[in-house]
This record gives C-alpha cells, sequence and structure tokens, in this order.
C-alpha cells in the first residue's frame, strides 16, 4: 500500500510525508477477518529555522468487520499494535533524535474491490494512536486473493 500521513508526537505534528506497506487479511467467519499490517513512514516539516521529523513503522494487527459483497466490501477495523518510532530536530549546528517503541490503538476503515477473481484494489483512511495527537493517513494498493 502506498499513501501520505501525517506524523505526530506529544508536542505536536511532526510533519507529512509518504507511507509504504502491506497487509494480509485472514477471515474465519462470514463478515469476519483478522487484519495484520505492517506499515512504515517518514516525515518531516521546517519552522522558524529548525526541522523537525521522524519515522515510524507500526505493527497494526486488527479485528476487521466486513459489510458487502464477495466482488466489493467496505470494512472497519480497530486494534492494539506495536510502533517503533525515532523523532529528529535539526538546529543550524546540532541534530537531537530519539527513539521509542511502544503499544499503539488504531482504526481505519476502506473499501475493497475486485477487479479479477484474485486481484483486489484496496483504499482506507487509518488512525494511530500512541501519542496525545494521532498519526493519521490514507492508503492505496494491490491485493492478491489466495
Amino acid at each position: 500500500m502506498v499513501g501520505g500521513a501525517r506524523l505526530s508526537e506529544d508536542e505536536g505534528s511532526l510533519g507529512t510525508g509518504p507511507v509504504f506497506g502491506g497487509a494480509l487479511t485472514l477471515p474465519f467467519a462470514r463478515r469476519w477477518a483478522v487484519d495484520l499490517e505492517l506499515t512504515h513512514f517518514r516525515s518531516s516539516r521546517d519552522e522558524s529555522g529548525l526541522s523537525y521529523g521522524g519515522n515510524r513503522t507500526h505493527f497494526a494487527p486488527a479485528l476487521q468487520y466486513r459489510g458487502g459483497g464477495g466482488r466489493s466490501y467496505g470494512f472497519a477495523a480497530f486494534g492494539a499494535g506495536v510502533a517503533a518510532s525515532e523523532a529528529w530536530t535539526e538546529t543550524g549546528a546540532a541534530r537531537y533524535s530519539y527513539r521509542d517503541t511502544g503499544l499503539t490503538l488504531h482504526a481505519r476503515t476502506g473499501f475493497v474491490a475486485a477487479v479479477s477473481e484474485r486481484w483486489l484494489i484496496r483504499a482506507d483512511a487509518f488512525l494511530a494512536f500512541r501519542y496525545v495527537l494521532p498519526d493519521i493517513g490514507v492508503r492505496a494498493g494491490v491485493g492478491y486473493r489466495f
């Protein structure tokens, strides 16, 4: 999946940037599935002569509810996961950075459409709560149904 996201920390936004990742959805009932997702994003912004930015990787397993037919459906998913982060601030003379790993709560909603018997298109929006402000973004991707 590819998209864009806003990366946040306790003190505010670290900017926006690209997001990349993938998901594996394992149905276990007609309308229910486990959605395992790995996403990485990087962002940065400049303000008042300082540069802020960061990298974050989410592992986000979720319980997914699906509504619709076999060729297309909407979904909503929620769960708890883990985020590994590095944030940095850069002045003209120095760079300060720190790393952090911890639990997240996350939610996502989206749509899946089959373009053939096996190939799918997926689009979604997500929120991940690790700090005061959530990471928020949108993504689109191509999938394969086994």
